[in-house]
């Protein structure tokens, strides 16, 4: 008999979370901007966030700061960045730039800002709409 309570007592604390899906959420830009929209993984059992897409990111370069039932706080570092030039090529900028995003899980806000390490200016945040989707098949 205790043998058999405690079976179905650990199905119960397992049973449950082995089958948690992860979370898809699609950020689309508030305003016209270069940034495309951004689609991202959430897992809330791992506590971690994954960037699917929208930007070529390192996740081994990813930092996150705060994962809360609020808000997912993180950033990742070591991105470069490309513009072209007068004839149509791609060019890499010199520079490695960060970026840092901010995910109210309350208002469904994101806040997206890219700049360079120990840079003085201090630029704009990008304001971002999400809501979670789902795949298409």
């Amino acid at each position: 008999m205790k043998k058999l309570l405690s079976i179905l007592v650990l199905s119960l604390l397992f049973g449950g979370s082995g089958y948690a899906k992860d979370t898809l959420i699609s950020c689309s830009a508030d305003k016209n901007t270069i940034y495309p929209t951004f689609i991202f993984e959430i897992n809330d059992r791992k506590k971690d966030i994954k960037l699917v897409e929208g930007l070529a990111v390192n996740e081994d370069k990813k930092l996150i700061k705060e994962f809360s039932k609020n808000n997912i706080d993180f950033e990742y570092d070591g991105i470069f960045t490309y513009s072209r030039d007068k004839d149509n090529n791609l060019v890499a900028n010199n520079n490695e730039k960060y970026i840092n995003i901010v995910i109210s899980r309350m208002t469904g806000r994101m806040s997206f800002l890219m700049d360079e390490r120990n840079n003085d200016k201090l630029l704009p945040m990008e304001s971002f709409t999400c809501k979670k989707t789902e795949p298409i098949f």
